[in-house]
């Protein structure tokens, strides 16, 4: 874990640190073998995260934060909360959300202003329509979308999910928009 992080260090050594956008997320627990192992939004994972993420990119501050998905265990505010915190040091300056619904982000708005929510958003996956889009437009917060192109070419098969196969360990696997039932 932290492989991209020490490959951005390297890239923008050099550069002047105001000249380029940093966006990392954060939170995502994986196994010895890289495998998928849930989340952990606690205030004290935010907090040690971010330690690593500060030293990897060899710089002071991030600009957008986000947890990569939502920790069923942990209250979104107490997460966003300590995100808050580290705001006010310094270290980061906007907070950001990926994957979650429309009162996810309401209740994490309420507490400091969330400034993105990054959600795939393709012709094959609209869903964010209903709900997502009519509450960030309300709020004033971006979406940053994923999956353009449906996760492949253009074509028949990747537009459906349909033949598209993901491989063993891949988190995503059993996400409803990747099977065939799920079109209308």
């Amino acid at each position: 874990m932290g492989h991209n992080e020490l490959l951005l260090r390297e890239a923008l050594a050099g550069r002047p640190r105001d000249a380029v956008v940093l966006s990392v997320k954060f939170g995502a627990l994986r196994d010895a073998r890289g495998g998928w192992n849930g989340v952990d939004g606690r205030p004290a994972a935010v907090r040690n995260f971010l330690a690593y993420t500060l030293q990897r990119l060899g710089t002071d501050h991030v600009d957008v934060y986000r947890l990569a998905r939502v920790d069923p265990a942990v209250p979104i505010e107490e997460t966003v909360g300590a995100i808050a915190e580290i705001v006010k040091a310094g270290l980061v300056r906007h907070v950001g959300l990926s994957e979650t619904g429309a009162a996810t982000i309401r209740r994490a708005h309420a507490v400091v202003p969330i400034c993105d929510v990054q959600i795939e958003y393709s012709i094959a996956s609209r869903g964010i329509e209903d709900e997502i889009l009519p509450t960030t437009r309300d709020l004033g917060i971006a979406i940053t979308a994923y999956g353009g192109s449906s996760s492949g070419s253009p074509s028949p098969s990747a537009i459906t999910g349909c033949g598209r196969r993901r491989c063993e360990g891949d988190h995503r696997r059993p996400a409803r928009r990747d099977t065939c039932a799920s079109v209308p």
